[in-house]
């Protein structure tokens, strides 16, 4: 609008001076009084249109300058729109998975102190969370593992890929098979845990899925170790160790001599070992150590020291 006011000002200005250039043409034939105000007028005439042609220029530059300041305000209130359609849609959290919600523990319930054996109460509608504070997670359940922890003198049983059966106490009478997918190389042990037994941890990928697995089901599990054939095994209690090395004490008559045996497999209750033969009888107890003490309480008798191999 200002544009168009200028540009008709500008053109009546125009006007105005061709106007006082005829009647300046007229001087000759006119008083010479007339032909001084014509004079004057054609003079009056262009200073008005420099005058306006100054005054256009200024009101270009100051539109521009105003157009810029309203490009701004609308570009600053165009990117508060958008913060503010971010922060709704930010609102509505939307998981990248197919899963179960799982709410977590409110630790910061607690003011943020939290001890072995706690239990938290889980997250609710109105309570405070601190910035950071994780609230639920997404698990996949369509591939779950089963996380179990087995003892140190049974990690060199373990290898991957081997079988297990599991029996998952929430389903009783259901039967799941699955393969073991890693088995630690370091013993996982917290600093508030008094046995001095390390474990390993092992984590298992069941064969097959099913809907009503849920995480936190405890199971019983069986892994399948490899099969010996014609191994010999002993009770583990039979096996001794002197001067770094495995040994056996093999009855031979009415005595027991110690014999250097090499442990294929130990578990907790069994030792498949190589060195005897089977039907060997063997002693549970260290006989040399047994032996000792029946001569400093006087010889008397103790009882059976041995069994038999298989």
């Amino acid at each position: 609008m200002q544009t168009a006011e200028d540009q008709t000002a500008l053109l009546k200005a125009k006007y105005a001076v061709r106007r006082a250039e005829l009647e300046v043409s007229k001087n000759e034939i006119v008083s010479k009084i007339d032909a001084q105000k014509n004079l004057l007028a054609l003079d009056e005439a262009k200073r008005s249109l420099s005058q306006l042609e100054q005054d256009i220029h200024s009101h270009s530059a100051s539109n521009e300058a105003a157009l810029a300041i309203s490009e701004e305000k609308r570009h600053k209130a165009k990117l508060a729109m958008d913060q503010a359609e971010e922060n709704i849609r930010k609102m509505s959290v939307t998981a990248p998975i197919d899963g179960l919600v799982v709410i977590r523990g409110n630790r910061d319930a607690s003011g943020g102190f939290f001890f072995q054996g706690m239990t938290l109460p889980d997250y609710h509608v109105g309570d405070q969370v601190n910035p950071g504070s994780p609230i639920a997670e997404v698990i996949d359940i369509s591939h779950l593992e089963v996380y179990a922890q087995v003892d140190e003198k049974d990690r060199t049983n373990l290898k991957v890929g081997q079988s297990v059966d599991l029996d998952i106490y929430a389903l009783p009478g259901d039967s799941f098979t699955g393969k073991v997918q890693t088995v630690g190389g370091a013993t996982s042990h917290e600093f508030w845990d008094d046995n001095t037994q390390r474990k390993f941890d092992v984590n298992i990928q069941l064969d097959s899925k099913d809907r009503r697995l849920r995480p936190g089901f405890a199971t019983r599990l069986i892994i399948r170790g490899d099969e010996l054939s014609k191994a010999v095994s002993i009770p583990s209690e039979a096996v001794f160790e002197r001067e770094g090395k495995k040994i056996v004490y093999c009855k031979h008559g009415s005595r027991f001599e110690s014999q250097e045996v090499k442990v294929s497999a130990l578990s907790e209750g069994r030792a498949v070992i190589e060195g005897i033969a089977p039907g060997t009888v063997v002693a549970l107890v260290n006989p040399e150590v047994r032996a000792s003490d029946k001569s400093k309480a006087g010889g008397s008798s103790g009882p059976d020291l041995s069994t038999g191999s298989k």
